[in-house]
């Protein structure tokens, strides 16, 4: 079978609406779709490949940015692979890695430097032996139960749904710590979660003086959890996380929200949210990433992420 591969457009949306729930076995998300690919105010890496004017397979990538005080580096999230079932392979070699090789190509030509992603164990598996992801994980995920009688932290504090201006002086210490970290800053942040048109978010800021913040959180919740899909402190005031997670418990706890929890790698911060803030070690989650064309002085460093049931992609940081 000839395939065409190329980019993805959004030209695309009907055809790739029909592919969906033959790959999944679900509703194509169109609104979110739209969000993810074409308001992300980085951009995208999507391809497609084509079948006689048919699109019969996708790989999507939505664009972010690294940051550290070394710099930036460009970077795209894996997510949205699917093949018709009816041509998964091709002679003896499978459309998905000829769709990755064009994945990576457009990548490259648009100055990607680095790929991760979050498959299932099954899609894992795939990737490990035909199209060369290599493991970056463990993931740990940390649970603390919520005080239900917690009162309301002596600090400056603010709630909300969007990012205000003043995040991004917070934002620039953050992005200037060894190491690399995504894109913090307030137009990233407010299409991630402000913007997003299937899921809330609550926004919580906690600093010494109202627009001087150094910590802040987001939280999504579901019944009695809530998943800290963001959690961040400026860490020349280590005094700002306890703080924050207090002001968490007095917002979401008349809600009937029990537990925080939060995803990240190991290292200093996982530590502290045990040693300090009484968070304790649920089972762990490989976090898997497409090799091939990694900067060779890039040190990646553990990954923030918290993985909501109810989304087709996943939150990362």
């Amino acid at each position: 079978m000839d395939l065409l591969y190329r980019e993805a457009l959004e030209s695309d949306l009907p055809q790739i609406a029909d592919l969906f729930p033959r790959a999944y076995a679900a509703d194509f998300p169109r609104t979110e779709w739209l969000w993810k690919y074409f308001a992300c105010p980085h951009g995208k890496c999507s391809v497609v490949a084509e079948s006689e004017g048919r699109v019969v397979a996708h790989y999507g990538g939505w664009r972010t940015r690294l940051r550290g005080g070394a710099g930036v580096v460009e970077a795209a999230v894996l997510c949205d692979t699917m093949t018709d079932p009816a041509i998964r392979v091709s002679g003896r070699t499978p459309v998905l890695r000829r769709l990755h090789e064009a994945f990576l190509d457009l990548c490259r030509e648009r100055g990607v430097q680095f790929c991760y992603g979050f498959p299932n164990s099954a899609a894992a598996r795939f990737g490990s032996r035909f199209l060369g992801y290599e493991l970056l994980g463990p993931l740990l995920f940390l649970r603390r139960p919520v005080s239900e009688g917690a009162g309301r932290p002596e600090c400056a504090l603010r709630f909300g749904d969007v990012f205000p201006e003043e995040h991004d002086r917070l934002a620039d210490r953050l992005h200037a710590q060894p190491g690399w970290r995504a894109d913090r800053s307030r137009s990233s942040l407010n299409w991630r979660f402000h913007a997003r048109p299937t899921v809330y978010y609550r926004v919580v800021h906690a600093g010494p003086a109202a627009g001087d913040w150094s910590a802040y959180a987001v939280a999504t919740t579901s019944g009695d959890l809530a998943q800290l899909v963001d959690l961040q402190a400026d860490p020349d005031r280590p005094e700002s996380l306890g703080l924050l997670l207090s002001a968490l418990e007095h917002d979401l706890a008349p809600h009937g929200v029990r537990w925080l929890e939060v995803g990240l790698g190991p290292g200093r911060f996982a530590e502290e949210l045990q040693e300090r803030h009484g968070f304790t070690l649920l089972p762990d989650s490989p976090l898997v990433r497409c090799s091939g064309f990694v900067r060779e002085d890039f040190d990646w460093p553990p990954v923030a992420a918290a993985l909501d049931p109810r989304l087709s992609d996943v939150d990362v940081f």
